[in-house]
């Protein structure tokens, strides 16, 4: 007898197939895209990521509500623009440093340091101290700490962290697939039921180190995990609600 339950988990829901005791749990899973390309197909993998792009990836993959897209929070945003709604519920959950009536500077290329502060309020406390001299002192040294501690975000082979230099849009991406046990490679598209629905951008190929991390963030797709104790996916197929 097959018996299914759905669990929310992470930004998705799985449904779980059980077709005899003695088999172990199929966890079927439901990862929905949270990176869009630009109107020109390119997706631009080691451009800059802005701070409203990033927060954007943030409320998508954590499901915030996206009802809001006033510009009555923040002195810089402007009425109608395609971030507010993600700024603003990213702010509702209190994951922003930003005061209310501040700037937020929607379109300046987030840092480093930045980002390990976005996501030092959805990822675990842990006590680590990272090895990095040029974080010492630095207003987001303890979410550095953090995201260190968590493998989040690696320094330099020069011992350096560069908390104040931009983060590149592919980095971001890995790190969120990390963070989300989101993981494609090249075996996770082999037998797919609709590879033509694959969404693809004009300047990323196979050859880029972080192809199959974009593949991952940009195309919603279901898939079970190749191992019972692993998180590298196998793709059943691809779903046609892209990035909203």
């Amino acid at each position: 007898k097959v018996k299914e339950s759905k669990v929310k988990d992470k930004g998705y829901l799985g449904t779980f197939t059980i077709k005899s005791p003695d088999e172990f749990k199929k966890k079927i899973e439901s990862h929905k895209a949270y990176l869009a390309g630009y109107p020109d197909q390119r997706v631009l993998p080691e451009g800059k990521m802005t701070r409203a792009e990033a927060v954007a990836l943030i409320s998508r993959l954590e499901g915030y509500d996206l009802s809001d897209s006033s510009s009555r929070i923040f002195s810089d945003l402007k009425e109608g623009s395609w971030y507010n709604k993600y700024i603003n519920a990213a702010f509702e959950k209190g994951i922003l440093v930003e005061k209310s009536g501040q700037d937020f500077r929607p379109d300046s290329p987030i840092t480093r340091a930045e980002f390990a502060k976005l996501i030092e309020f959805i990822d675990k406390k842990n006590n680590s101290i990272a090895p990095f001299a040029d974080v010492k002192g630095h207003i987001y040294e303890d979410a550095i700490n953090q995201a260190y501690g968590n493998n989040r975000i690696a320094g330099y082979p020069d011992g350096t962290f560069r908390p104040d230099a931009p983060i590149t849009r592919a980095e971001i991406v890995t790190i969120l697939n990390n963070f989300y046990d989101r993981k494609a490679d090249e075996k996770s598209l082999e037998g797919i039921e609709n590879l033509g629905l694959l969404k693809h951008f004009t300047d990323l190929n196979e050859n880029h180190w972080a192809y199959y991390e974009i593949m991952e963030a940009a195309n919603s797709h279901e898939c079970i995990r190749r191992n019972e104790n692993g998180i590298v996916e196998n793709w059943i197929r691809l779903i046609e609600d892209m990035v909203k």
